[in-house]
């Protein structure tokens, strides 16, 4: 069942998108500025330099998810091919295990390619701020310098991702046992007050 979106819930994640995009080229360009040894820049000299690099930034943002979209669907055709495959060599076993075990050795193909993608473009934005790239070329310089160093980048990438979904579990139960304390208590003077 297909269901549409209100545009006005389209727009405000397009717009939620944008704004994510712009504080993290605020937060580049105060990095580049460190980095650099220029020390750090004042709020507003990084606000004009994260958002000088916005279209570039989206742009680069754009062309990545054209090509992970591009996966996917390589990956949605193959799921889909071979599961009709199966269904018409269900009364063949033999036949319908061999398409399932092709469908997921070219599933789990396809999952370390986006992967392997996804470190090697994994510094485009940097690029854009720190050698002031366009969002191609700063595809083409990620590819370039991650070359050699793939595995180590590769290893940096997933112990970052565990720790960040480590702080976000922590801090979304944090928030939800808050959450539910405030109401917890709330029907406590609720059922003291007689109102239940």
């Amino acid at each position: 069942v297909a269901t549409f979106e209100s545009p006005k819930l389209q727009g405000s994640r397009l717009l939620l998108i944008v704004v994510i995009m712009a504080l993290r080229g605020l937060v580049m360009a105060q990095q580049v500025a460190v980095v650099c040894g220029d020390g750090t820049i004042a709020f507003r000299g990084a606000l004009r330099e994260g958002l000088r690099r916005l279209p570039r930034l989206l742009l680069a943002l754009l062309l990545l998810l054209l090509i992970f979209a591009a996966l996917f669907g390589i990956l949605v055709a193959d799921v889909g091919a071979l599961g009709r495959l199966a269904e018409r060599a269900a009364s063949a076993p033999t036949a319908a295990t061999g398409y399932a075990i092709a469908g997921g050795l070219i599933a789990i193909g396809l999952l370390v390619l986006a992967a392997y993608l996804w470190v090697r473009f994994g510094i485009s934005f940097a690029a854009i701020f720190v050698d002031d790239y366009g969002a191609a070329a700063s595809l083409g310089r990620s590819w370039r310098l991650v070359r050699d160093h793939w595995w180590r980048l590769a290893g940096i990438v997933f112990v970052a991702t565990i720790l960040i979904w480590i702080l976000a579990i922590a801090c979304s139960s944090i928030v939800h046992v808050l959450i539910v304390d405030v109401l917890m208590r709330m029907k406590a003077i609720d059922l003291w007050n007689g109102k239940m």
